[in-house]
């Protein structure tokens, strides 16, 4: 099909020599509009959506899996992680004081131990508790004291550092310390 180039009107036949609406001579290369080729596009194969399909199935998977590494790295960090925390070279030593004015003052205690457990206890003051303690082990004692007279002090010291120490000196006082090692 062809159409006339002044007028714009459709040729029904493609060896017309004049435009039957306008009369423009159309033996001229110029005076018929041929119409533009078919379009070139061609629809995919199943086997290229598939492909495709395939690849954004792939790339969404590794987003996930990158995904996950970050927050679990994000979770590591807040947390202290230190791969090496459990090395000997990586370790502190702690030790755990509590002591009274009177010769005879008993204490009950409550203190973080070596594996990160609670531990309650009375005992005859004073009272000391060495042990190691990986990086940024979470450190503490409580002490109370079991009558009316007298001080009750308690400290933590890491590698020979105080890290806090605290006193009560009230009836039934309590002395509470805490913090981390380094």
């Amino acid at each position: 099909m062809a159409y006339c180039s002044s007028c714009g009107t459709l040729l029904y036949t493609n060896d017309a020599r004049f435009c039957a609406q306008c009369g423009t001579s159309l033996t001229q290369q110029s005076g018929a509009i041929t119409p533009e080729p078919e379009s070139t596009y061609k629809s995919p194969s199943a086997e290229q959506v598939h492909y495709d399909q395939r690849q954004k199935s792939v790339a969404r998977g590794v987003a996930i899996a990158v995904g996950i590494v970050i927050l679990f790295g994000a979770i590591a960090a807040i947390n202290g992680y230190n791969s090496s925390d459990n090395s000997t070279s990586e370790r502190n030593k702690v030790t755990y004081t509590v002591t009274g004015t009177d010769a005879s003052m008993i204490a009950g205690l409550t203190y973080q131990n070596e594996s990160g457990g609670s531990e309650q206890k009375t005992v005859l003051l004073p009272w000391t508790l060495e042990f190691t303690a990986r990086n940024h082990a979470f450190l503490y004692v409580s002490a109370q004291k079991q009558g009316e007279n007298g001080t009750i002090r308690a400290s933590i010291n890491v590698d020979g550092d105080v890290i806090q120490k605290a006193e009560a000196n009230s009836s039934y006082g309590i002395a509470t310390v805490s913090g981390r090692a380094p």
